[in-house]
């Protein structure tokens, strides 16, 4: 049996998702929008801190399109909560289960603005 936030594998036992890739890209209004798809632990944590290093260099707000996110630890955490300080962070979604599972589970979706689509971040 695992639990909510383990990840889950294969028949041969093997993690079965894909390591995390976080994009970065120029929107309007010096936006910046950072997309997360995969699993999210250490490594892929390191690739989204350095993101936001860039969007915060040149951007004014910075927007995570979180949808395509299929693994969270805290490492993904981290991340977001050190951002959130330094930026005009929001979170768009609709957030997936595995983020959702790790926010409420730390209590910390209060940290964070969270909209329900990407446009709605773009927008807000």
């Amino acid at each position: 049996m695992s639990s909510k936030h383990e990840r889950s594998v294969s028949s041969d036992g093997a993690p079965a998702g894909r390591p995390g890739t976080a994009t970065c890209r120029a929107a309007a209004d010096g936006m910046y929008v950072i997309t997360l798809v995969g699993d999210f632990d250490a490594d892929p944590a390191k690739e989204l801190t350095r993101a936001f290093e860039h969007a915060a260099r040149t951007g004014t707000r910075t927007v995570v399109d979180c949808t395509g996110i299929t693994f969270a630890d805290v490492f993904l955490l981290h991340a977001l909560i050190d951002a959130v300080a330094t930026h005009d962070l929001v979170l768009a979604g609709p957030l997936p289960h595995p983020l959702t599972a790790l926010l409420d589970g730390t209590e910390t979706t209060g940290n964070f603005t969270i909209a329900e689509t990407l446009d709605a971040a773009l927008h807000a």
